[in-house]
Order: C-alpha cells, then structure tokens, then sequence
C-alpha cells in the first residue's frame, strides 16, 4: 500500500530532550540543539562543574572558563594543548568566578574525561541507554561528594545563587537603592555573550528617548539616566546598545544584564557578602571573605605620608596638553610637580619573549617608592592595577631589569644602589571622590584581587601599601567626554 506523503522531520540543526526519573530527581538528556528546551531556571547551578572537580585528576586539567566578578574584569576562556596542572591555565581563582571545569578523569569506570557548568559532559569510550539509570546514580555520588576540595577548594569561594532563590528579590532591591542614590560602588561590564567586542559608545534607550555614552561608567550610566528622565526601574527599563567598532549593532541587553555591585545582607545573623554579575547573583564563602578581610589589615595607607597632589579631571583637561586621558595628564602632573620619574607607558622590553612588555610603574620616587595609579571609579578593574605591580615585582630578581629601576631611581634623584627588597615600596594610588579610607571604599572583589597579588609582592620581600588620591570628576560625562 502506497504510504501517504509524511512531513519530513530532519533537519540541519536536529535536536531532543530525554528526560529520566531516577534517584529521586528528574534529569534531562540532551542531544544536538536540544539544551535550548530546558529552562535553565530549573537546573540545579554547577551541578556539572562539581561533579567534573570531584572527578578530574588535578594533573590533567584541560579547560577553565572564568568571568571576573569586579567591574573590568576580564571573561576568559583558557584552555591546555595537553593535560596538565591548573597553574598552567593561568586562572586567578581567588578573585573570578570558575563558570565551567574540564580534563581527564581519575577513574577510567567513570568516563574518560568531563567538562561541566551548570550541566555535564562526558567523554565514554563506549556507552548503551540500559546502562543510563547506573551511570546517572555514579553522578550523583559524584556531585554529593566533597573530595574535590582537597584540589580545588576555590570553587567554594564564589556561590552561585539558583535564580529563584528567596534572597535575589531582597538582593535586587538593594542595587535598586544604589542606583537610586547614584552611588559609585556600582560598576557596568559587558555581557558574556558580546564580552569580546569593542565598540566605540553605547546607546541607552528608555521609552523612545536615546542618550549615547562613550564608556559605561557609574559616572556616565547615571548621567544618562538623568537625561533619559528614568522615573522607575532601570534595571529592567533601560536597553543598553553597543555601537560602532566591532559591535553588529544587534547586541541589546537591560542595564541590569550590565551591573556588577557587591551587596552585604545579614543571614542567619552573620555579614554576609554577595556579588551581581551578567544578571547573575553568587553568594561570597565566609571563611574567604575573612581571610582576605584579615589580609587587609596587614596593607597600611600612606595616603597622609605620600600626600600626592589631587586629581581634578577639568583642571588637568585644560592646563596638562600631554596626555590622551584623565590618567597620562594626572601622572605627568604629579612627575613635574614633585620630581618623581614618570614611568607610565615607558615599557621594559629586555629578553622576556618577544612582543612582551612590562609597565615597571606609573611614578617611581627618589625613595623607592613604585606607584601604580588608577581612578577607583573608572570602568576599569583594579584587578589591572594590582597585576600591574605583581608583574613588576616578579621582574625585580632580573639583573637586567634592576638596572634599568636604578637608572630610572637616580633620574628620580635617589641613589644607585638597590639595596634589598625591603627598602621598596610597592604603592597603589587609588583616585576617589567618595570620603573614607581605601581599606573601606575598595568592593570585595579588588581586595580579593590585591590579596592575590600584594602576597606575592611580600613573597617577594617587597613592601606592599596603599594612597588614596583626592579625585575631583566632571559634573556631566557625555560621550565625548574623557
């Protein structure tokens, strides 16, 4: 009998869900495009990254994608040509978010290797769907195991907290408060998904009207919010729309897939930190939020001994002609005023591989003193600035990097001897409007990046100190604006 014409059911991008009840949960196997059908909502957070850190051989890590949690910071994916430790992907685990974890596994029975993130991916040499139920409670074991501490106990710093938990709305209302008091805490960073594009502005619309902004600062975000006329709601009512440089033109978020701020809620009756990122909320791990509290004990402030001039952005703009912005007219300021040797952009090339370049530091003084200088507000991390003199400090051991510093010392009107490590200072100068001290003004997460980096600066024998920079912004910060 001749079949009637049947609707064809293939297609280039096929996909399928298999969904299975079993140990008392309900899981989802997906095949091809078949993952855009689950609800991510539903999905238990880096279940699959806990189960691939249980498992993994810490000897033949393979992959780490990680998202920095401070404005600025970086969203990377690193990967290994061949297995090998962690260290060599670079990953700064005490300050970003590892979102997603792979390599080779311990025990051949399990699989051969995993990749995990909120879902799970196993490399089988052979597999059959009868075997499903057995292999689905080998996982489950996996994820309910601890033993991944022992290896990887960064993983714990930085919670992600499931979308429908009952602190996201309480967690939301406080930045709707920040924003409401146009306070600078507040920081903006792209996306994941466009994280790798550079544009030339970004658009924010609200209703029918659009303001442009040439950086997505607290500064300028809130100017345009005052242009726009927001009467409620910018998280979810204000579109932010990358324009020109490698931007399609197509990218269009909220103001809130855009905000990173820090937040600290008291539950079950202790301090407790959380960080926003991407529309995402994590919750802080308290014994990691201690020690890095504890550490910044140990950093002293010479903002009363250094006494570095004050920025004004409009009275350098109109007397400071060399330099493109804010930061190279502060640093050449400061040089001519107090005779430091300015060092900022004067790369050390020397033998350290080709195309490779070192910022010893912005300002060098005739006392050793190394400062590296950042606007706090800026929309750049401070992460930036801590690795700054990390790297400069690792470089210090190199005899032919120490005689350039000391040539650059004596410029300074110091002398020409190094001396030993102790007699160097390494200083970031923060620039702030905000009163109080940087010991308070600085989020979690760059005193989690200066902890990473001022430690190894003092493993160094370096000292290691903080300088507040009395920073006086423009009132209005367009587009055009620097």
């Amino acid at each position: 009998m001749q079949q009637p014409d049947l609707p064809r059911i293939t297609r280039q991008s096929a996909g399928g869900v298999l969904l299975i009840a079993a140990h008392g949960r309900l899981w989802a196997a997906t095949f091809g495009t078949g993952f855009h059908a689950i609800d991510q909502a539903e999905c238990e957070p880096s279940f699959g990254l806990r189960v691939a850190a249980n498992k993994i051989d810490p000897r033949r890590v393979t992959l780490a994608e990680t998202r920095g949690l401070e404005k600025g910071a970086r969203n990377a994916v690193s990967m290994l040509p061949l297995a090998g430790e962690i260290y060599g992907l670079r990953v700064a685990s005490n300050e970003e978010w590892i979102r997603r974890f792979g390599g080779r596994i311990l025990d051949s029975n399990f699989a051969i290797s995993a990749a995990g993130a909120d879902s799970l991916h196993l490399g089988l040499d052979d597999f059959s769907l009868r075997d499903l139920p057995a292999k689905l409670g080998d996982i489950l074991a996996a994820y309910e195991s601890e033993d991944y501490k022992k290896d990887f106990p960064f993983l714990d710093y930085f919670r992600q907290l499931p979308r429908k938990h009952h602190l996201i709305p309480e967690l939301d209302s406080a930045v709707d408060d920040l924003l409401r008091q146009r306070d600078l805490t507040i920081g903006f960073a792209s996306p994941d998904t466009i994280n790798t594009i550079h544009p030339d502005e970004y658009s924010l619309k609200y209703g029918r009207t659009e303001v442009s902004v040439g950086e997505l600062t607290a500064e300028t975000v809130y100017w345009a919010l005052d242009e726009l006329k927001v009467t409620e709601n910018p998280r979810d009512r204000v579109i932010v729309m990358p324009r020109g440089g490698d931007a399609s033109g197509e990218e269009r978020y909220t103001l809130g897939r855009y905000i990173v701020a820090n937040v600290k809620l008291v539950v079950d009756e202790r301090p407790t930190e959380f960080a926003l990122t991407a529309g995402t909320w994590f919750r802080i791990d308290q014994a990691y939020a201690e020690l890095v509290n504890r550490f910044m004990t140990t950093i002293d402030d010479i903002t009363d001994t250094l006494q570095l001039p004050a920025w004004d952005d409009e009275w350098l703009k109109a007397n400071i002609k060399d330099g493109r912005y804010p930061e190279d007219r502060y640093n050449k300021f400061v040089s001519d005023d107090r005779n430091f040797k300015l060092l900022d952009y004067q790369f050390y090339r020397g033998e350290i591989g080709s195309g490779q370049q070192v910022e010893i530091c912005d300002l060098l003084t005739s006392a050793k003193e190394l400062i590296c200088v950042k606007r706090l507000d800026s929309g750049k991390s401070m992460a930036h600035l801590f690795a700054q003199g990390a790297l400069s400090a690792s470089m210090m051991r190199d005899p032919a990097y120490q005689e350039r510093v000391l040539e650059d010392l004596q410029a300074a009107g110091g002398e020409n001897a190094f001396g030993e490590a102790r007699d160097w200072t390494f200083v970031f100068a923060v620039a702030t409007s905000r009163t109080g001290s940087l010991h308070e003004l600085l989020s979690f997460f760059a005193k989690a990046s200066l902890y990473n980096n001022a430690d190894l600066i003092k493993g160094r024998g370096f000292n290691v100190a903080l300088a507040k920079i009395e920073h006086r912004p423009c009132h209005a910060t367009p587009k055009n604006s620097d």
